[in-house]
């Protein structure tokens, strides 16, 4: 998944991070039964960081959902889809 999101933005544009998060999704009981990743797209606006760190809460109503994570979401998955379709 690394190599297609990096297809698509950037390679210097994709954090591998690591670090345990409280990000509220079961995606851990999936992985105990297939391998799998989980990758963040970036939906806060260039102008909601401050310190690294958003300054309004993606599930709060000021909250200003970035469209262009949606293009990024698809064209990594289709990135991922080509490779290992044609490249794996």
């Amino acid at each position: 998944m690394k190599a297609a999101v990096s297809k698509v933005v950037g390679e210097e544009n994709v954090l591998d991070v690591r670090e345990k998060a409280m990000i509220g999704e079961d995606f851990a009981f999936f992985l105990k039964l297939r391998p799998g990743s989980f990758f963040l797209v970036g939906a806060c606006p260039d102008d909601c960081w401050e310190n690294g760190k958003t300054t309004v809460p993606h599930h709060s109503p000021q909250f200003d959902f970035d469209e262009k994570a949606l293009e990024i979401g698809v064209l990594s998955w289709l990135e991922l889809v080509r490779h290992r379709l044609l490249d794996g």
